[in-house]
């Protein structure tokens, strides 16, 4: 019977000596061997010294052994859970006890390695007691009979490697300000690395241009390769019904505190996307990390969250936090980072203009998941994900009618001008349509929007 922490092995009655295997130490990486013992007893399991002049020469007994190793029997590969001999210095298959003592020992060498295996056994089982000089088998030592048992021992190598594992991806604006980047990531430092994804919100910031991808320990700079890091998606539809496009990744470098930051071609624009991380291809102290993905929205102008479609509502949701601000140290006003569509740390006329000209761009239907935790963001802006995931919802069906009604190849030249496809689109969202209205009526007294609208 055997556990992973110790061997028991079976001493069968005997009137005689028998010689058996025991565990003394488990083995750990980096360099903490194990050890057997391999001792003769008597029949109550005392030690026995080999007495002087019991073998030819003097030299006492030769124990031999086998190393067990489960495989699988189609493919010859090592069971998982059992070390073999990459994992170790090779056993001779031999121990001596000379005479004069009562057991030798066996030394497990470990070879320490980058392999994320987890805990392996390393088993032995006894095959024969010989005579040192001739290498007969002896059943007699003295007066007393002697064999072996026929247990296995075993022994634990336990592993220290340690897989470099996902524990945050983040998206960034090389033009946002150090203080917004304070508050998307809630910190104070001026080195924010930017937002970090949540399953429910979208990105409504108009000049993302990185991605950064935060490990729980620190990346061989050797190991971060371009090609380990897949963008893909669903593009959306632009303002005017224009097919969005999907960024490639243009560079991939170390960042600060454990991130590799990759570098987009071009802004996100309206789309379903999907990061997948190569995990194998990069490595922490030489460890090789696991396959990870993040899957996210970005519709550029959302800044009321509802994850559809941009319309009215976003632009009554920024007149609302107009001249609202971030300083050091805080708040002005009822500022919201979803507002803030360009990062510059105030909600003002410059982010009413690039919602104004994203009206009617919107995204597909589409399920997130996420390997990263969720935000770091205000009250304020908690608030618009409650909005997203309830009283929003009709905006799906929006986007379900959209989707059928208005091919992807929609022509400007057909169908007239900009202003008569953003009222489409609002017209074509029935409980939005009378709050368009409205809206346009109650600005319209705004100079800046008087003009844009």
């Amino acid at each position: 019977d055997t556990t992973m922490d110790e061997a028991v092995v079976t001493i069968a009655a005997s009137d005689g000596l028998k010689v058996i295997i025991t565990q003394i130490d488990n083995a750990s990486e980096p360099n903490n061997d194990g050890r057997f013992l391999v001792e003769l007893v008597d029949i109550n399991g005392d030690p026995v010294v080999v007495p002087a002049d019991s073998t030819p020469s003097n030299l006492g007994l030769l124990i031999t052994y086998d190393i067990i190793i489960p495989t699988d029997p189609d493919t010859g590969e090592t069971l998982a859970g059992f070390a073999d001999e990459e994992d170790y210095v090779a056993l001779s298959g031999e121990v001596r006890i000379l005479e004069g003592e009562s057991s030798g020992e066996i030394v497990v060498d470990i070879e320490d390695d980058l392999l994320v295996e987890g805990d392996e056994l390393v088993q032995i089982q006894l095959t024969a007691v010989l005579n040192f000089v001739g290498q007969d088998p002896i059943t007699e030592l003295g007066d007393e009979a002697i064999c072996h048992d026929t247990g296995v021992a075993q022994l634990t190598i336990v592993d220290d490697d340690v897989a470099p594992t996902v524990s945050g991806v983040f998206v960034n604006g090389t033009n946002w300000t150090d203080l917004f980047r304070d508050r998307l990531d809630g910190t104070e430092d001026g080195i924010g690395i930017g937002y970090q994804l949540s399953s429910e919100a979208t990105l409504p910031w108009i000049n993302v241009d990185q991605i950064i991808v935060q490990y729980d320990s620190a990346i061989d700079l050797e190991s971060i390769d371009i090609s380990d890091f897949v963008l893909t998606g669903t593009p959306g539809l632009n303002a005017g019904f224009a097919s969005a496009s999907i960024p490639g990744i243009t560079g991939a470098s170390a960042g600060p505190n454990n991130t590799v930051i990759l570098d987009l071609g071009f802004y996100l624009e309206a789309s379903n996307l999907n990061l997948a991380v190569n995990g194998t291809g990069l490595t922490s102290g030489g460890v090789a990390g696991h396959n990870s993905s993040a899957s996210f929205t970005a519709l550029p102008g959302d800044s009321e969250q509802t994850g559809s479609i941009v319309n009215g509502a976003d632009i009554t949701e920024v007149v609302s936090r107009q001249n609202s601000a971030i300083f050091s140290g805080g708040t002005f006003l009822n500022y919201d980072a979803f507002s803030d569509v360009n990062g510059d740390r105030i909600i003002n006329g410059t982010d009413l203009t690039a919602i104004v000209d994203r009206q009617g761009s919107l995204v597909f239907p589409s399920i997130s998941s996420f390997d990263a935790s969720s935000s770091t963001l205000g009250d304020s802006d908690d608030d618009k994900l409650d909005k997203r995931t309830s009283a929003r919802r009709s905006d799906v069906v929006a986007i379900k009618s959209l989707s059928t009604a208005v091919p992807v190849s929609f022509s400007l030249q057909s169908e007239g001008s900009s202003d008569s496809i953003r009222d489409r689109v609002f017209e074509s969202h029935s409980s939005e349509s009378s709050k368009h209205d409205d809206v346009k009526q109650d600005l319209s007294n705004d100079d800046l929007l008087g003009d844009l609208l």
